[in-house]
Formats: C-alpha cells, sequence, structure tokens
C-alpha cells in the first residue's frame, strides 16, 4: 500500500508549466533534466522522453523560491536605485 498514483488530472505538460511561469517549454524541459524542477518520466521516445510535472510540487517550489519580507518594499528599491529616502 505503498505506492500511490498521481492524479492524472493534476498533471501539466512542459507547456502548461512553461505557461504558468512565463517561460519556453525549452527552459522547463532543460530545468527537469537539470533536476531543478521535479518531473514524472512516464517513458522515453526515439527522440525526447513523455514528461509530466505534478501541478501539486510545481505549487510547492514557487512557493519555496518565491521572496517576501524586507527588502522588497518601494522605499528600499528606491534607495538601491539611488534615490535616498523616497515615501511609500
Amino acid at each position: 500500500m505503498g505506492f500511490s498514483f498521481i492524479d492524472s488530472a493534476k498533471l501539466l505538460t512542459a507547456e502548461e508549466v512553461a505557461e504558468r511561469l512565463r517561460v519556453k517549454p525549452a527552459t522547463i524541459y532543460q530545468a527537469a533534466a537539470d533536476g531543478r524542477i521535479p518531473s514524472i518520466r512516464l517513458w522515453e521516445g526515439t527522440r525526447r522522453a513523455l514528461i509530466r510535472f505534478d501541478a501539486a510540487e510545481i505549487d510547492r517550489l514557487l512557493e519555496a523560491r518565491s521572496v517576501r519580507g524586507d527588502g522588497f518594499d518601494a522605499r528600499s528599491r528606491a534607495r538601491r536605485r539611488g534615490h535616498g529616502d523616497v515615501d511609500a
């Protein structure tokens, strides 16, 4: 009972992930090949493997890599640009 199937409705193509991330599908394929994005290889083809991406894993990846907190408000952006102290 340790094995579970991922709901196929939650599997995304590289094109769908690319659309979510606003990058080219080739970037997603390369990131999957490099291990930077978790992927599921369904089978190997003659030219390319059939790869899908678990939507929940992609969401977790985005959540883990999102930037929050100090350093990204209007004042700190202005200071980095050399505009001194600016009221937000």
